[in-house]
């Protein structure tokens, strides 16, 4: 007996938010054949969507694992909830033109079991929580400054620009796969110690999966930070800031999909000297909301009733991000070595579990060749995210002036 598995397209997947797109998958079998496996003239789809399960046999006649026209279901389309319970079941022997026509009038009873409490990311698969990532600790975390640096003159009002270059190497899901991320930012702090802050982080990611996929992050943060209170050895700030991100996903069977998220945070630090190093340590709230362009619409019903959906029920994501930084200074003052450990817990009814927190812990070291000139480099590790490895390697630059 002969034995064929295709794999076909599956991206429809709350891990994009968008799984909809400018698609090269034609109707609603397509865009749930992830996997074909056809025994002698019987192909059959089961294929694991957000904890749901698809699954469909039908009579394939040229053993070809593609349901063509003139091929008929073998049964009915079965749809099992996250609880393994059959939620949706098409009527028996339709072809494809007639599945079509059914998914399209059941298109919400199919969708409402497959994300039975809205739609928020799988945290820490996407590039989605890049923007957190780049701004949080650069809101709560305080960095030593070099000991020359206080025993002179330091203006009232200092600017300074940072530029970093990081590689991920990335597990999710037993697929292996890598990324490019820069992160450029831009900070201004005046005469009451205010201050201003630009990051603009970009991200650029592949994964050897099966669908080849390709994505791209381009997020903008703008920041404002306030002194409230300063003690001997401690002092207590309190910040606001807006953000605004775009992600867009190319796969071999998806041609383009991703989506826009804006939001806004609030966050508090403290910074205390603790004599022998810099301690400082604070959290991050933040309320984002994601939608799919227009623009991502497709000639095929289904899909398009997808993006109507998907914008329908996207909820806002909430964030709650806590940690620490301790600063080591050494050679005399000139050297630091930092370990930091920053905590971010989604706040979402249907993130699956194993994906509610995550924790990166990154031990980097800074020197200063001069007073105005930092060099950074170091190394990150996530932890807790189930089936997710992700391991970074940074160098960055600073520039006072």
């Amino acid at each position: 007996m002969k034995k064929i598995t295709i794999k076909i397209s599956l991206l429809f997947s709350v891990s994009c938010l968008v799984v909809i797109g400018q698609a090269r998958a034609a109707d609603f079998w397509d865009v749930f054949a992830s996997e074909v496996t056809t025994v002698g003239v019987n192909s059959t789809i089961d294929v694991k969507v957000n904890s749901s399960n698809v699954t469909a046999t039908f009579t394939d006649s040229n053993s070809n694992g593609i349901f063509e026209p003139g091929e008929t279901l073998s049964g009915s389309v079965v749809i099992r909830n996250r609880k393994d319970a059959v939620a949706v079941t098409s009527p028996a022997d339709l072809t494809r033109a007639g599945l079509s026509t059914w998914a399209n009038a059941n298109f919400y009873a199919i969708l409402d079991e497959i994300f039975p409490q809205g739609l928020s990311e799988i945290t820490g698969a996407t590039d989605d929580s890049m923007l957190a990532g780049a701004t949080v600790s650069k809101n709560i975390f305080a960095k030593i400054v070099p000991s020359r640096k206080q025993a002179s003159d330091v203006k009232e009002t200092s600017q300074d620009a940072m530029a970093m270059l990081e590689y991920i190497d990335l597990e999710v899901d037993n697929e292996q796969g890598g990324a490019v991320s820069m992160v450029f930012g831009y900070s201004r702090e005046n005469d009451s110690g205010l201050v201003f802050s630009a990051t603009l982080p970009y991200r650029y990611t592949t994964m050897k999966d099966d669908l080849e996929s390709e994505s791209q992050f381009l997020g903008l943060d703008f920041s404002v930070k306030n002194p409230l209170k300063e003690w001997a050895n401690r002092s207590w700030d309190l910040g606001l800031s807006i953000f605004g991100s775009a992600y867009l996903l190319e796969t071999q069977t998806v041609d383009k999909s991703g989506n826009l998220k804006y939001g806004a945070a609030v966050f508090t630090s403290i910074k205390h000297d603790i004599g022998f190093g810099l301690l400082s340590y604070g959290m991050d709230y933040r309320v984002a909301k994601a939608y799919l362009p227009s623009g991502l619409n497709s000639d095929n019903e289904f899909m398009r009733l997808a993006v109507e959906y998907i914008n329908d029920k996207l909820e806002t994501t909430q964030t709650l991000s806590y940690g620490f930084n301790l600063g080591l200074p050494f050679q005399g003052g000139d050297s630091v070595i930092n370990l930091q450990v920053l905590r971010s817990s989604f706040l979402s009814d249907d993130v699956p579990d194993g994906q509610e927190n995550s924790t990166v812990v990154n031990v980097s070291g800074a020197y200063y060749p001069t007073d105005t000139f930092e060099v950074n480099f170091g190394v990150n590790y996530t932890f807790e995210l189930d089936d997710v490895e992700r391991l970074g390697i940074m160098l960055g630059v600073i520039q006072k002036f």
